[in-house]
């Protein structure tokens, strides 16, 4: 390191350590100087003022989080125009050698301007459960601009599909910012549930009576149940994806058809995935070595806890540091296995579509770990 960038990095931490003094002495500086006469008067609690980025994961989404168990995995934020191309779009599938404008709307609930804020984009296979291992990472971009204290703003990137990319793929947009400190909670995990700063778009349109590939991240020891849910028609309509414009779809009363179909497992470590049917869906069972099933459930619910106190100001994230740690050494032991569901013949038209949810719930915890939802188009 040459001696101007020392000077440089020393300079930098005086004033960090400067602006900690500031926080923990000018409150009570201030509070003296204004202090009120008589005891009557109240006085006001002290302000922490910061920002609050969030991606939304729902029409109406605030940034409060953890997540109740919902579909949080097709996002109004995140949106795809193919640019290069000019016959009709009739699925959503990535194009190999098409370029895609996709855009991500980005939200500040808090009262500091994030100026720039970057937002970081991954695609990875059609996934329950998601890791930045197992992802490829497309590019960054950033906000041109400063996004104010309640504010809405959009950031922009272009992308060229190379071949090994094309096909049905699941997106998602991290966002962060450097200054003001607003960053994700895990630099691995990709958990729109627990972190506000990421969101993900997982929705695919697929002909009936055809193989579809999914992949599962995990814990070597996990359980799990995979259900699958006709949407209503109101809930289609409440996806907004443009891509399901040209579709009529059909009210579909019962997705008990998928149940009867065979998941095959096409990648996994040798011996330690198993899948069994049930008859609400299908138990996927992985052993492996790793943390027991109570020891992931008493992580994950203090990790929640802790996130639900520091988004309300409640706390502060250094006071987690070691639970932190923990869920990130949890963290780096996921896996991946692949598996193979064919879709089955429902009797659809040209043009006709039904639309239904994959759901994966933690046999252990009871919570969502993720889903797809599957467009099924004649």
């Amino acid at each position: 390191m040459s001696e101007n960038l020392r000077q440089l990095q020393a300079y930098i931490e005086e004033l960090n350590k400067r602006r900690e003094v500031y926080h923990e002495e000018a409150g009570d500086a201030i509070s003296e100087l204004y202090k009120p006469r008589e005891r009557k008067h109240r006085v006001p609690e002290r302000f922490n003022d910061s920002s609050f980025l969030y991606i939304r994961t729902y029409a109406g989404d605030i940034g409060n989080r953890p997540l109740p168990s919902m579909n949080f995995w097709n996002t109004p934020d995140i949106g795809f125009t193919p640019i290069t191309t000019t016959t009709p779009v009739s699925t959503n599938e990535l194009r190999a050698g098409e370029t895609y404008r996709v855009a991500c709307r980005l939200h500040n609930r808090g009262d500091v301007t994030v100026p720039y804020p970057k937002v970081e984009f991954f695609l990875t296979d059609p996934s329950i459960g998601f890791d930045t291992r197992f992802a490829t990472y497309v590019g960054l971009s950033q906000m041109d601009g400063l996004l104010l204290a309640n504010g809405v703003g959009e950031a922009y990137y272009n992308y060229t599909v190379p071949p090994q990319e094309a096909g049905h793929k699941c997106f998602f947009a991290r966002t962060y910012s450097f200054s003001p400190l607003d960053k994700p909670n895990n630099v691995y995990a990709l958990d729109p549930v627990t972190d506000r700063h990421v969101a993900q778009k997982n929705l695919h349109i697929v002909p009936q009576a055809s193989p579809y590939q999914f992949q599962w991240i995990h814990l070597p020891n996990a359980q799990g149940r995979l259900q699958f849910q006709a949407l209503t028609l109101k809930e289609v309509i409440g996806l907004g994806d443009p891509s399901l414009m040209h579709l009529n779809f059909r009210e579909f009363g019962s997705a008990a058809v998928f149940t009867r179909q065979e998941i095959k497992i096409i990648e996994a470590r040798e011996g330690s995935v198993e899948v069994q049917r049930g008859r609400q869906g299908f138990d996927i069972i992985s052993r492996g070595e790793g943390p027991e099933a109570r020891e992931q459930a008493e992580i994950t619910k203090a990790y929640n806890n802790a996130i639900e106190e520091f988004n309300a100001g409640k706390a502060k994230r250094s006071q987690f540091k070691d639970l932190f740690t923990a869920m990130k050494k949890m963290h780096s032991l996921q896996e991946k296995t692949g598996f193979q569901i064919m879709i089955p013949p429902l009797d659809l038209g040209a043009g006709e579509a039904v639309a239904v949810n994959m759901v994966h719930t933690n046999a252990f915890t009871g919570e969502v770990n993720g889903g797809i939802t599957l467009v099924v188009k004649g």
